[in-house]
């Protein structure tokens, strides 16, 4: 009963993020949250970006690479872009299998209008790593010293029990980074209260963004409550009610 029970759990949460999907697909957005509106900022900009990480300071690199920022009263608009639909038998080729096969439907990308970058966020967890270290092991030619660096390199750690907020987040901001959109750009939308503008969204691994309002990041969490709330408002709307006015 418990297994039927979280079967239909699961298909009613397909059944919202696709609806959901269906309904942002294409719009002009801007999404805030508790610490400010999501706003791009150049990572070159700074010499470096200091972000706690299991209570320790990481730098995030400098490079060509964007740090998502958050901030009140400016907000960069992004374009939603649903999930390709996977192609038909005839139509796949190798690339295309491994692209869109294992992408969910409702899934979506947020694309920074007028350009081909997007949100990004990177994959953690204790399950992650040790799933990736099984792969790693199973490569003939990779010397097993050599794991351990990748699965570092590859998937971040989250937070433990001993963290001022508990066990399960990961401090390390979202990004912007070119498309075509993989993986780490794909997220579903939950519905967070009554109407369809405030939401939580959740990566493909489970996590959900949170505004990180004392760093003005958008970091990750494990669950939904407050700081992973965000307000999508929709521009062309807003801006076709200030043009009757």
């Amino acid at each position: 009963m418990a297994k039927e029970n979280s079967a239909n759990n699961d298909n009613d949460n397909d059944v919202e993020a696709i609806s959901l999907a269906n309904a942002w697909s294409g719009r002009r957005v801007i999404i805030s949250g508790v610490g400010g509106a999501i706003c791009i900022m150049n990572a070159n900009q700074k010499n470096s970006q200091k972000t706690t990480n299991n209570n320790k300071h990481k730098k995030t690199s400098a490079s060509a690479e964007k740090v998502v920022k958050t901030k009140h009263g400016k907000g960069t608009v992004l374009v939603i872009e649903c999930s390709p639909p996977p192609p038909s038998q005839q139509q796949q080729t190798s690339s295309e299998t491994t692209t869109t096969a294992t992408i969910p439907p409702g899934a979506v990308a947020f694309r920074v209008a007028g350009t081909q970058q997007y949100l990004t966020m990177m994959i953690y967890g204790d399950q992650l790593r040790q799933d990736t270290s099984n792969a790693l092991a199973s490569i003939p030619s990779l010397l097993p010293d050599h794991i351990p660096g990748i699965v570092d390199y590859a998937v971040d750690r989250p937070t433990q029990d001993g963290n001022f907020e508990g066990a399960g987040f990961n401090y390390s901001p979202m990004t912007l980074q070119k498309g075509p959109p993989n993986k780490l750009q794909f997220f579903t939308l939950e519905k967070r209260r009554n109407g369809c503008h405030s939401l939580g969204v959740k990566s493909l691994f489970g996590s959900y963004w949170r505004s990180q309002h004392w760093d003005k990041i958008v970091s990750q969490s494990p669950h939904l409550l407050g700081d992973e709330t965000w307000w999508f408002a929709d521009q062309d709307a807003i801006n076709r009610l200030s043009s009757d006015w």
